[in-house]
């Protein structure tokens, strides 16, 4: 019974480790087919589900959704990013659309994890 007893605690100790180290995830995303829900909603789902906090500029909520949010990089929105866990970038974009001016340099600059779910924002002619 003290084996059971230790058992338990130990695993509701790593559950609840888990969930207070969940997290910060930016989801970039354009929503082109401008769909409501958007495409991306089962990952939005799925990571929320998890326990992860997803920020994602394209659903409602206060001033609405805000789907080309990313598309044009400043100071305040760099900050952003830098201050989360992970920024997921979503097949859901127009790549050629995050390539004006500086913003291939400020996307190499952020120093936080970006997953890329869209091979084309990597590449070197953008």
């Amino acid at each position: 019974m003290r084996r059971k007893s230790v058992l338990l605690v130990l695993a509701l100790a790593l559950c609840l480790t888990s969930l207070a180290g969940a997290a910060n995830i930016i989801w970039v995303s354009d929503n082109k087919a401008n769909t409501s829900p958007p495409a991306d909603t089962g990952w939005l789902t799925l990571l929320r589900a998890q326990g992860y906090t997803v920020d994602y500029k394209g659903e409602s909520g206060s001033g609405g959704p805000n789907y080309q949010y990313w598309r044009t990089l400043s100071t305040a929105k760099l900050a952003e990013l830098n201050a989360a866990d992970l920024i997921i970038v979503s097949r859901d974009l127009s790549s050629g659309d995050y390539d004006d001016g500086d913003e291939p340099s400020q996307w190499n600059g952020i120093t936080k994890p970006l997953l890329l779910l869209i091979g084309q924002f990597a590449r070197s002619d953008r």
